[in-house]
């Protein structure tokens, strides 16, 4: 991060507040695009076949220098992220909010868009 609240995202850097929708696209891919995660069919235990992209993979890499503030602005974007499009998919599949779905259909929700990110070791970007 800058002094711009700038991060670094595939490779460009973007406003902080551009990282959920970002991590949205690239979660559901809803235009199929062949850059992001590919959808195929997937079984949502005990509920039924789903076309996602159940196998991405958001990759998560710090600054040696990183203040924790900024991880953990980030960590709560992709966070909200993932709960609007389980949110918006209960909508459209159950016509209910996440609020005020079933556990069960809370839990189909996170097999639709299960939770997956990856923590590497931080690097040393900067010249510090």
């Amino acid at each position: 991060v800058n002094m711009n609240n700038e991060i670094l995202c595939r490779g460009e850097l973007i406003d902080i507040s551009q990282l959920k929708d970002l991590a949205k696209e690239f979660i559901a891919n809803p235009e199929d695009k062949a850059n992001l995660p590919a959808k195929e069919e997937y079984e949502i235990p005990g509920f039924r076949t789903v076309v996602t992209t159940v196998k991405h993979v958001i990759s998560l890499q710090t600054d040696r220098v990183t203040d924790y503030s900024v991880y953990f602005d980030v960590q709560n974007e992709l966070s909200k992220a993932y709960n609007e499009l389980r949110d918006e998919w209960c909508w459209q599949t159950f016509r209910h909010h996440w609020i005020d779905c079933t556990e069960d259909q809370q839990t189909y929700a996170k097999g639709m868009y299960p939770s997956k990110i990856s923590e590497a070791e931080p690097k040393q970007y900067g010249g510090q």
